[in-house]
């Protein structure tokens, strides 16, 4: 009598413990299928949309045709970012890499850059281990929650 109480009771706690475990491991086929939940969830009920102070600017085919394919001189972009900067935005960034010299003129990035000063600009960046040496300090603090993830980031130095 005492086995047939005990028996549904302990495969409830199993079934619990067991569930955790997975959850804690997060083994990478539990992420795919909670990361498919939550795009659903957000097909089916997005949030409402309301008025938000971002605002995106997005290069679309649109944009192309008009302005001729993507890189864009930046001359335009620095045309852009002062007409950003002209209508109040408090911030501007570039989710791009800059990596080499626009290939049209080199007046081009001097303008570019002249814009980004005269705005609140940032732009996107990448870390490699085989680049120089980054020289500049860091501009803020890195706020961590839990042990120090130092010993398992991989050595970028420039």
């Amino acid at each position: 009598m005492l086995r047939h109480r005990l028996l549904p009771g302990l495969a409830g706690l199993a079934l619990i413990v067991g569930l955790a475990l997975v959850r804690l491991a997060d083994p990478a086929p539990v992420a795919v299928l909670r990361d498919m939940g939550f795009d659903l969830y957000q097909q089916l009920l997005p949030r409402p949309g309301g008025d938000s102070a971002v605002r995106v600017v997005d290069i679309d085919e649109r944009a192309l045709a008009q302005y001729g394919q993507w890189p864009w001189p930046r001359d335009l972009l620095a045309r852009l970012t002062d007409r950003l900067g002209a209508l109040g935005a408090a911030a501007i960034g570039y989710d791009l890499l800059f990596a080499e010299p626009d290939r049209l003129a080199a007046a081009h990035d001097a303008a570019f850059a002249a814009a980004l000063g005269r705005t609140r600009a940032a732009l996107g960046f990448a870390v490699t281990p085989a680049g120089p040496p980054l020289t500049l300090a860091p501009k803020a603090a890195i706020a961590v929650s839990g042990g120090d993830p130092t010993p398992a980031l991989p050595p970028l130095g420039g």
